[in-house]
């Protein structure tokens, strides 16, 4: 399968297949274009994200037979995230209607799918919910048509992240948790999700550049004071994790630095051993496309399945085809009446009847 992450001028795309012992192989591709691919949380252009994705999917098992199932990894925006309050008493049945009028209410002027999570705190029952406009979603799909590759989905960037570290968090607290991916180039670029116990806390992601380690510790300061909220945890991704030394960072930023390499040895032995020929140093800029290796079973939004009812109007309503019993219950009833109209006919005009027909009396 192919993992696509995609922002507003970049592309990392990472595949993989499993062979028969379920080991696992990889190839990658990165790169960062000059034309715009996302615009405002939206698709630019469908034939220039095609071009680009059909050079990133053909840069990869060049000598082998490529996966032909594409999954994309969306950041935030265009992926929207919602947090909604059910009320306690509200049947399961009902949550999922009750959600779709709310984010109707949120947002009347998006066509959108979505998927949700829900949790149960100890007031209150809380759901988490997803959303993708329709347009973006039917954009994704038509980028697979034309390179002849099968649209497998869309799963929102922090959803994944959140999936990754999930395992390590505390479920006797409440915390708060900064999420940092900084790749250092000519400059530290970061980008960052905000999180809690239950998932991301901000619609949007946090990203800015830094002139080197120094000007990185004061811009997360400045965020820090800026936000006025006590993180438990600051989750360092990207090379950058591999450059700071963990006890000095969280002296100077006044949070605990939990750096990504310590997640993936301390969670993820297991499926790092299946994994063929690479060094885990990739993950740290491959940070939700391995969170989906790892968990291939998390809710994705497709053309293929609708994640909230549809309501139908009476006139349109499709009626149960009943034909293949019509038949039978109808022959039997017509042939009984048949038999008591025509005895009742019998006596009315005095026509003895047969012997066996007539009751004997006593």
């Amino acid at each position: 399968m192919h993992l696509l992450y995609l922002n507003s001028k970049k592309i990392r795309l990472l595949s993989f297949k499993k062979d028969l012992f379920k080991q696992v192989k990889i190839d990658f591709f990165s790169k960062e274009y000059s034309t715009k691919l996302l615009q405002e949380g939206n698709i630019y252009n469908i034939d220039i994200l095609a071009s680009a994705v059909k050079e990133a999917t053909s840069n990869v098992f060049q000598s082998q037979k490529a996966p032909k199932d594409l999954l994309f990894i969306l950041p935030s925006p265009p992926f929207f995230t919602k947090r909604i309050t059910l009320p306690l008493d509200i049947h399961e049945q009902a949550i999922r209607s009750f959600i779709t009028q709310k984010i109707i209410s949120l947002y009347p002027y998006k066509d959108l799918e979505f998927f949700f999570t829900l949790h149960q705190l100890k007031d209150k029952r809380l759901a988490v919910v997803y959303s993708l406009e329709k347009k973006n979603l039917e954009a994704l799909n038509e980028v697979a048509k034309i390179l002849d590759l099968n649209f497998k989905g869309a799963v929102p960037e922090n959803f994944a992240l959140f999936k990754l570290f999930e395992k390590t968090l505390s479920k006797t607290k409440e915390e708060n948790i900064w999420y940092v991916h900084a790749e250092r180039k000519e400059k530290i670029e970061a980008e960052s999700y905000f999180y809690d116990n239950y998932g991301p806390l901000e619609e949007k992601r946090l990203e800015f550049t830094a002139e080197d380690l120094e000007d990185f510790k004061k811009k997360i300061l400045e965020q820090k004071e800026k936000r006025k909220v006590k993180y438990n945890r600051f989750i360092l991704a990207g090379n950058l994790s591999l450059q700071i030394r963990q006890d000095t960072l969280t002296k100077e930023i006044g949070i605990w630095v939990n750096p990504l390499p310590k997640i993936l040895e301390s969670f993820y032995k297991d499926e790092m051993k299946k994994i063929i020929d690479q060094d885990p140093k990739l993950f740290l800029k491959y940070d939700s496309h391995f969170s989906l290796l790892t968990h291939p079973d998390l809710p994705n939004l497709s053309l293929k399945k609708k994640t909230y009812p549809i309501e139908v109007s009476k006139k349109r309503r499709k009626i149960p085809n009943i034909k293949p019993f019509l038949f039978p219950f109808t022959a039997s009833l017509l042939l009984t009446l048949g038999v008591i109209f025509g005895i009742k006919q019998l006596k009315n005009k005095n026509i003895s009847l047969p012997k066996n027909l007539v009751k004997k009396s006593t």
